[in-house]
């Protein structure tokens, strides 16, 4: 019996983590107003956001085009040949060497996550799950987790940007060069790729070069806990909770600690209140992981990830 109802019962995070945790094969269906959108999942991992073919308004087509990917010329070329074989937009970007296979991934990847911070935004509507409907080939595979938190990190971010840049088409430029004798980081090197005086504030927040190889890692993060992880962080609190967010990364994966452990651990055995009151604070799930820290006793506190 395939799940259906009302996203005034039912977030449509929620209901994308249930099939997540279920590993669940289908097509979600979800529909407010006159907006209709699709999510297939594989095995309870994200594969695509669009329908099969190439609808006049496929996410895909406009997504490649935005990011100035493909010309007009070539998405007029790709609806013609469309419409004589009926051929999938995928097939046709592969096939016409439009693009290769790897890059096509990376894009697919990119649309489905601007897609889903729409959708987890959704209140209103209804949803239909269906397991028979199930997307083809599959070229992106991305982790349910790992994008619902991206895609709720690009939501708050999203509030954070719009009150520090009141013009969302206001040119970003370096004004101030790094030193030239000091060697850049990978993501240095791709943040002043983009940030270049020609991609606009709304452009430079949908989409940072660097995001698809982050999210990569955070899926590896979620799929194999007890790896270290290497994902760059920028940790925003005071002095007090960044030592505690530290803290809490050295606990290892399966093992747990109190808050009392954590703070005799900072050497402020008194102050376990306050590490409560850290944790709480933290805003990045998963790369610092609060749900390891449980009361005294061994039971689970109320925690925010």
């Amino acid at each position: 019996m395939a799940l259906q109802g009302n996203l005034c019962d039912f977030s449509v995070t929620e209901i994308l983590q249930l099939l997540g945790a279920q590993k669940k094969t289908g097509c979600l269906m979800l529909d407010w107003n006159t907006e209709r959108a699709l999510v297939y999942v594989l095995d309870g991992k994200i594969v695509s956001a669009r329908a099969p073919g190439m609808g006049p308004d496929d996410p895909l087509l406009r997504f490649l085009i935005k990011v100035h990917r493909l010309s007009d010329e070539q998405r007029r070329g790709l609806q013609t040949i469309h419409k004589e074989s009926d051929r999938d937009l995928e097939d046709l970007l592969l096939n016409g060497r439009y693009l290769e296979a790897e890059e096509l991934r990376l894009y697919l990847e990119r649309q489905i996550l601007n897609d889903l911070m729409r959708l987890v935004r959704w209140e209103n509507g209804t949803y239909r799950f269906d397991p028979k409907l199930q997307w083809p080939t599959p070229l992106a595979r991305l982790s349910m987790e790992g994008a619902l938190i991206e895609a709720s990190r690009r939501v708050d971010e999203q509030k954070r940007f719009v009150t520090c840049f009141k013009d969302p088409h206001q040119l970003l430029g370096v004004r101030d060069l790094p030193d030239p004798d000091e060697a850049l980081m990978e993501e240095e090197k791709e943040l002043f790729g983009i940030i270049d005086g020609h991609h606009t504030v709304a452009e430079v927040i949908e989409d940072p070069a660097f995001m698809t190889e982050t999210l990569k890692r955070l899926g590896e993060l979620i799929e194999h806990p007890d790896r270290q992880s290497d994902i760059p962080l920028d940790l925003r609190g005071s002095e007090f909770e960044c030592r505690v967010w530290n803290a809490l990364r050295e606990i290892p994966a399966g093992q747990t600690a109190s808050y009392g452990d954590v703070a005799r651990r900072l050497g402020v055995p008194m102050e376990a209140r306050e590490v409560a009151g850290a944790c709480a604070a933290n805003t990045m799930a998963v790369v610092i992981p609060c749900h390891r820290v449980v009361k005294k006793g061994g039971a689970i506190a109320g925690y925010r990830w």
